[in-house]
């Protein structure tokens, strides 16, 4: 029952009843138009239902992967993303499809009643309420720590590679060596915590987080009759 839509004539409530009755979907209406949209609701929350799931599976196996495997960074950035430009790709759909389900499911809660927010809405909303923070946090908790180790572990090898230096090599040798080794120190420390910081890819974020905002807002006030 959309009370945005009352058109400020006679008692709300009768109106919201009667324009309910002649919806096409409604069970007055018959239970074709009621099963189908049915049908659809409930294949949409699967859907969203599906998305999670793998969302967490896959933040789950990296978390997991992370003593086993050695996630680093490539200093000479041949994707412009230093290595992660894969990652990267995968975020901008994350984040774009975040925000159009959170501006999607706010769209269609202020329309409806107070106390409306049961059912396979509320599945939908808390669903997508629980994962916002685990998948915009992720990024900064996960790829910042990995990148600010690989770092470090690579600053340490080339520390130790200085120290290891012949002393009986003659000294333009030694020079030459502590060159090369002081430009790679300065490529690796030049590498950014978080590579995600191109102005295409911060206003996406940005926008995302915005959306993603007003989406949470809105859903609260509909949770909590305000």
């Amino acid at each position: 029952m959309f009370y945005t839509l009352y058109p400020g004539q006679g008692d709300i409530a009768t109106w919201a009843k009667e324009a309910y009755s002649n919806w096409w979907a409604s069970p007055e209406k018959g239970v074709l138009g009621y099963g189908l949209y049915f049908i659809v609701a409930t294949w949409g929350v699967y859907i969203i239902t599906q998305q999670n799931i793998v969302g967490y599976c896959i933040i789950e196996g990296l978390w997991r992967s992370r003593s086993a495997i050695r996630f680093g960074a490539d200093p000479v950035n041949t994707d412009g993303y230093f290595g992660w430009a894969v990652v990267r790709e995968s975020l901008v759909a994350t984040y774009t499809e975040l925000a159009m389900h959170g501006v999607a499911l706010a769209c269609v809660a202020i329309t409806m009643p107070p106390g409306s927010l049961v059912g396979p809405m509320a599945v939908a909303s808390f669903q997508w309420m629980v994962s916002l923070p685990v998948h915009l946090g992720f990024p900064f908790l996960f790829v910042g720590r990995t990148i600010r180790r690989f770092k470090a572990d690579e600053l340490e090898r080339l520390d130790n590679t200085v120290q290891a230096i012949d002393p009986t090599l003659p000294e333009h040798e030694k020079i030459a060596i502590q060159d090369t080794i002081s430009r790679r120190m300065e490529v690796i420390r030049s590498v950014p915590t978080l590579p995600f910081k191109s102005f295409r890819d911060t206003s996406i974020f940005v926008i995302s987080l915005i959306a993603d905002s007003a989406a949470v807002i809105a859903l609260l006030l509909v949770l909590f009759h305000i």
